[in-house]
């Protein structure tokens, strides 16, 4: 149970970048789209290379950001003997582009450089950020206060790596490896990090306190302001009236943030108040973003307990993620449900459409998607810096890879029309979906 407790904390958020630093390459014909980091929040340490994950929660609504507890050290590391070890513990292609990576380690002295060390991978997706770029990630924290928990070898709660350069945390004196015995008054003995930040994500009160004890045996209580970048609402949504068809709700997705879960539960509530029995959710061009919103909100479609993706790391372990089992569907069982995917819908998107479809909820339209199935962890540096790191990746409930290949419509057609446009409603065929819908056998990826 130990381990499968730090297991259920290992995918969270699936992070869609708008800056620069983490664009991933364009796929045509969309000029401007940037398809998701899946980037772990709720990544920890792996023993022995076996997939035993203490998750570490840094900004929860957004980023896998990792970090790693370090033991007391009497000779500092170097940042690029910090990557070379979080690369030789975490990442996924265990051949490590066939190098020797001991034999890597000799080649780092004083001069050699992170990005340097990262670029022998020969992976597009794991890179190295400057402290500027590191600290954009704060844009996507949710408790807002810049500090990362995790749980450290003793399974107690502690700063996972150095707190974002200038948050209140940084400003507060918090160091990594810091134990917090408390969170507003709660003790975290017994509680992942997961369970501390999903809770903070809740409450809307400006300061929370942390009881710290350093590593030095002091105990503190530290009262830290809580700040937030403002994030847009990614859904809008409207209804067409059809003598054929009844009432046909659109839903747009843009991306998947903070605000997707209780934005997308408003609207689907409205929309079945309104009598709406079709529905078309339009994922087309939405790159991704945060993995625990797409796991989340496939329970308003789904159900509680559903399983949504596989998780599996470079030793082919696998871990299931299932929709809260405090999450009840707002749709009826008998809603028709259709998702628009094309060339720009990616990672989060991915997981959703793909836990939908397989769990027979809902029939995909359109193109196949992107085709980003692997997974990214930030992690930060001692020196303020960070590092993205492919560390796993994730299969579909019926256990099949989209790196590379993307989810497959079951109606495939050119949805050309820009997305936030609903004009394709009206051309649905629901007597077609309503079939499909018939046909679709339920998964059973246990036995693999």
């Amino acid at each position: 149970m130990f381990m499968v407790k730090y297991l259920q904390t290992l995918v969270l958020f699936l992070l869609q970048w708008s800056t620069n630093p983490f664009k991933l390459p364009k796929p045509p014909p969309l000029k401007n789209l940037r398809p998701s980091l899946p980037s772990l929040q709720h990544f920890g340490k792996v023993n022995n290379r076996r997939f035993h994950i203490n998750l570490a929660i840094l900004h929860l609504s957004a980023i896998f950001t990792i970090g790693t507890v370090l033991p007391q050290q009497s000779i500092a590391l170097s940042p690029p003997e910090e990557a070379w070890g979080l690369i030789n513990k975490y990442y996924l292609d265990r051949t490590y582009n066939g190098q020797d990576w001991n034999e890597m380690k000799g080649r780092i002295s004083d001069n050699y450089q992170v990005a340097s060390l990262v670029s022998t991978l020969g992976d597009k997706y794991s890179r190295y950020l400057t402290p500027a770029q590191y600290s954009a990630i704060q844009k996507f924290d949710l408790v807002g206060v810049g500090v990362l928990l995790m749980p450290d070898s003793d399974g107690d709660i502690s700063v996972g790596a150095p707190p974002v350069p200038g948050s209140v945390s940084d400003r507060s004196g918090i160091k990594s490896g810091d134990k917090v015995l408390e969170v507003n008054g709660k003790a975290t003995k017994g509680r992942t990090a997961f369970d501390i930040i999903e809770e903070l994500g809740k409450e809307e009160n400006d300061v929370v306190q942390f009881t710290v004890k350093s590593g030095g045996g002091e105990v503190r209580k530290i009262p830290l302001q809580r700040t937030f970048t403002k994030v847009a609402d990614p859904v809008s949504f409207t209804t067409k009236n059809s003598k054929k068809d009844g009432k046909i709700g659109y839903i747009r997705i843009s991306e998947f943030n903070s605000k997707l879960s209780p934005s997308l539960a408003s609207a689907l509530s409205k929309l079945e108040a309104e009598g709406v029995s079709k529905y078309v959710i339009d994922l087309r061009g939405n790159g991704g973003g945060s993995f625990q919103s797409a796991v989340e909100v496939a329970g308003f479609f789904t159900g509680p307990d559903k399983l949504a993706t596989m998780v599996v790391d470079g030793d082919a372990k696998r871990m299931e993620f299932k929709t809260p089992s405090e999450t009840q569907a707002i749709l009826r069982k008998d809603d028709d449900l259709v998702i628009w995917v094309d060339k720009g819908s990616a990672s989060a998107s991915e997981v959703l459409a793909t836990a939908l479809q397989s769990n027979c909820r809902a029939i995909v339209a359109g193109e196949g998607s992107f085709g980003k199935g692997l997974i990214q962890a930030v992690y930060g540096l001692s020196d303020g810096s960070g590092l993205v790191l492919t560390v796993a990746k994730y299969e579909t409930p019926r256990g099949e890879s989209i790196q590379g290949v993307g989810v497959q419509p079951d109606v495939k057609e050119s949805l050309d029309f820009l997305p936030g446009v609903s004009k394709g409603v009206d051309g649905m065929d629901w007597a077609k979906v309503k079939m499909l819908e018939g046909m679709c056998a339920m998964p059973t990826p246990s036995a693999k």
